[in-house]
């Protein structure tokens, strides 16, 4: 009951510049939205990750094609939801709204792959025994490990230079 309460109360904000976005990026943005997202942070890290992955495909250090860069993108848009419950272990939190909100556009290959990203953008790295990875194939596996590094140093690194 709780979680139908907490997606209920998520499925309710709308915007009306939102016509104009893809199904994917409108159910992404109303979810950021509606979890009170700094949506200029989402911004910035979403970017800094994209360059990661782009300049890390142009050395080689990864085969990771177009759609699971886009997978990357949303990932970091909704990185930070999870401090709406709680800012303590909000990368668990992120990862539960991500595969739980009904997010429209999405498979659930592609919602755990999400979901995995953003649970260790923080503390965790992805080891082969975590949880959050046991459902998943090898090739999904990598995919996160590998991403949530993009994910991770832009993390860090927007957060050391928001204390100076």
């Amino acid at each position: 009951m709780r979680d139908g309460l907490l997606v209920n109360y998520l499925s309710r904000v709308e915007h009306p510049l939102m016509d104009e976005l893809s199904v994917r990026q409108r159910s992404v943005l109303k979810l950021g939205r509606r979890c009170s997202f700094d949506e200029q942070h989402a911004n910035t890290v979403a970017r800094l990750s994209l360059s990661l992955f782009d300049s890390a495909r142009e050395l080689d250090l990864h085969k990771q094609g177009q759609v699971k860069r886009e997978l990357l993108y949303y990932a970091a848009q909704l990185h930070d939801i999870g401090t709406f419950i709680s800012y303590h272990n909000h990368q668990a939190n992120s990862a539960y709204l991500i595969r739980n909100a009904d997010l429209l556009g999405f498979n659930q290959d592609e919602l755990a792959i999400m979901a995995g990203i953003v649970y260790f953008h923080r503390k965790a790295f992805p080891g082969r025994k975590n949880p959050q990875l046991k459902d998943l194939d090898k090739p999904d596996q990598d995919v996160i490990r590998i991403q949530s590094v993009f994910l991770r140093l832009p993390k860090a690194l927007t957060a050391a230079t928001a204390g100076l």
